[in-house]
């Protein structure tokens, strides 16, 4: 597999962009998951980048924290973080950013709602996994985990997802 300067550029971008937004986070007393921003960083990962480099951004950002660097939310790093409430989510975010960049490559005319609707699909993808990940890790229903692991969140992350699809229509446009 060879890379260009502009693929090795994205991909260290865009892991860098992850571990930063995700350091702006705020806990709230009914669920373990953290609101981050860690979703615009995802899913612009894979619609600016593409689905291969996207899905390496994240994985690099994985590795990272695996090894011991903090750039999972408040700062935290290893293996113990993935095996948490947070790890379906963080572990996600490759597939999610392979999604957006599949759907945003078969797009021909790259219009506001077709972006935001691929970047919808990831955030379904985050969803999907990290509340099936919060109900093994602490042992509660599927159902009760979607409410505190997705729908609390489904507002705001919409407001993040539309905001990431007017960056990239922009992006896409210059």
């Amino acid at each position: 597999m060879k890379f260009t300067v502009k693929d090795i550029t994205s991909i260290g971008l865009f892991a860098g962009i992850t571990a930063i937004l995700s350091q702006i986070f705020i806990y709230l007393p009914i669920t373990p998951v953290p609101i981050t921003l860690q979703v615009p960083a995802v899913v612009l990962s894979g619609a600016i980048s593409g689905k291969k480099n996207g899905v390496l951004s994240q994985v690099i950002y994985i590795l990272m924290g695996i090894i011991g660097l903090p750039v999972y939310s408040g700062f935290k790093s290893g293996l113990g973080v993935l095996l948490g409430p947070n790890g379906g989510y963080i572990t996600s975010f490759p597939i999610a950013a392979f999604l957006v960049g599949f759907v945003i490559m078969k797009i021909k005319r790259k219009g506001y709602f077709l972006i935001f609707t691929a970047m919808l699909s990831g955030l379904i993808c985050i969803y999907i996994i990290g509340a099936i990940w919060l109900s093994i890790s602490q042992d509660i229903f599927v159902l009760k985990a979607f409410t505190l692991g997705a729908g609390v969140f489904l507002p705001l992350d919409i407001v993040k997802i539309s905001a990431a699809a007017y960056v990239a229509k922009r992006i896409f446009r210059w």
